[in-house]
C-alpha cells in the first residue's frame, strides 16, 4: 500500500504516535502516554497494538514494513492481526472447553438419562455461540485498529 507520507514523515509520526509497552499495568493495557498506538519499530519494520482501555484490542497487532517510494510517498505492507500467542490460547480454551463439557456429560450418562441429547444440544448450541461472538469481536476489532492505522499513516489515500 501507499502513504501519503514521505519516509521522514512516516517515520515522525511513527515515533511521535508510538510509546514503549514498558508502561502497561496488569489491570488495564491501556498506557498512559497518552499515544494511540503502543510497540516497537526500526528504520524498516515495526510491531504495533492498539493503545486502549478495551482489553481484547491488546490481542490485535499491526505488524509491516515501510521503505522509500518517492520524495512523496512510503511504500507500507502490513498486516493486521491477532497475535500468535491469543490465536493458540483461543484454540485451546475453546477445545478444552468442548471436550471437557462433553466428556462430564457423556461421563455422568446415567444421571441425565433421557435428557443427555437436549443437554449437549444446548451446551454446544451455546459453545458454537461463543465461538462466533467471539470471532465477530476479533474481526470488528481488526476492523477498527486497521482503520485507525489508516487514517494515522494516511495510507490508501489517493490523491487527485
Amino acid at each position: 500500500m501507499k502513504s501519503n507520507l514521505n519516509y521522514t514523515e512516516f517515520k515522525r509520526r511513527l515515533t511521535e504516535l508510538t510509546s514503549s509497552e514498558s508502561g502497561f499495568y496488569f489491570i488495564t493495557p491501556y498506557n498512559f502516554a497518552g499515544t494511540p498506538f503502543c510497540g516497537t519499530f526500526n528504520e524498516t519494520k515495526f510491531a504495533l497494538v492498539r493503545n486502549s482501555f478495551w482489553q481484547h484490542i491488546r490481542a490485535v497487532v499491526v505488524k509491516g514494513e515501510y521503505k522509500r517510494q518517492d520524495d512523496n510517498s512510503t511504500d507500507v505492507t502490513y498486516s493486521v492481526g491477532l497475535t500468535r500467542f491469543t490465536r493458540i490460547l483461543f484454540i485451546v480454551f475453546s477445545s478444552f472447553v468442548f471436550i471437557g463439557i462433553n466428556v462430564f456429560l457423556i461421563a455422568n450418562r446415567n444421571i441425565f438419562d433421557r435428557s443427555l441429547l437436549s443437554i449437549l444440544l444446548a451446551l454446544n448450541g451455546f459453545w458454537v455461540m461463543g465461538n462466533v461472538f467471539g470471532l465477530i469481536v476479533n474481526w470488528v476489532t481488526k476492523k477498527i485498529v486497521d482503520q485507525r492505522f489508516r487514517e494515522e499513516f494516511e495510507i490508501g489515500v489517493e490523491d487527485e
